[in-house]
């Protein structure tokens, strides 16, 4: 339909862009979550994996949220593209519509596009905001969780090996919800 390719070539390419710093920062958090992770396993291997066993439990209750953020991502994409279609239908029928005195309606087409598609944007940027967000919470809780309980339970559990650990992994984080 007319207004594809106007879409494709200006809105997807922006997200070409995107794509590939999104690949460089994947890797730069991956690097930075094996090295604080390698460091904290080598500090205390125990605390280390309980950590880290919660984080995927966390992980695994946000999934979710991410499906849910993916079937935003593509809402928006047709929207952007049923906008693109749109605009170009209404640019190429402009003496048309102008001769048929039907611009009210035309303009209120287009209305309804640009509102379908904040809504799918609103609900991206949302639901992309949020994730992270709960995320970082859910670990930093789990780490401060798993250090009263390693320290509580365990003989033996040195406070400064396990508080070292529950640091680097804090610092790891971060790490962690730019990958994920």
């Amino acid at each position: 339909p007319s207004g594809d390719l106007t879409a494709l070539v200006v809105g997807h390419a922006r997200y070409v862009g995107l794509l590939g710093t999104a690949f460089a920062q994947v890797a730069v958090s991956l690097c930075t979550l094996v090295a604080f992770g390698g460091t904290s396993l080598a500090v205390n291997p125990i605390a280390t994996v309980g950590i880290a066993v919660i984080g995927m439990v966390v992980l695994g209750l946000m999934r979710p949220l991410r499906s849910r953020s993916r079937a935003a991502a593509r809402e928006a994409a047709e929207a952007s593209r049923q906008l693109g279609s749109e605009t170009a239908e209404v640019e190429s029928l402009q003496r048309e519509i102008d001769l048929f005195q039907v611009g009210e309606r035309s303009l209120r087409l287009t209305d309804h596009q640009i509102a379908s598609m904040r809504r799918a944007l609103v609900r991206l940027d949302t639901l992309n905001s949020a994730i992270p967000q709960l995320f970082q919470a859910a670990l930093l809780a789990a780490a401060v969780g798993s250090l009263i309980f390693i320290v509580g339970t365990l003989d033996g559990a040195n406070l400064a090996s396990v508080g070292a650990v529950v640091l680097l992994l804090i610092r790891a984080m971060s790490a962690a919800q730019q990958f994920v």
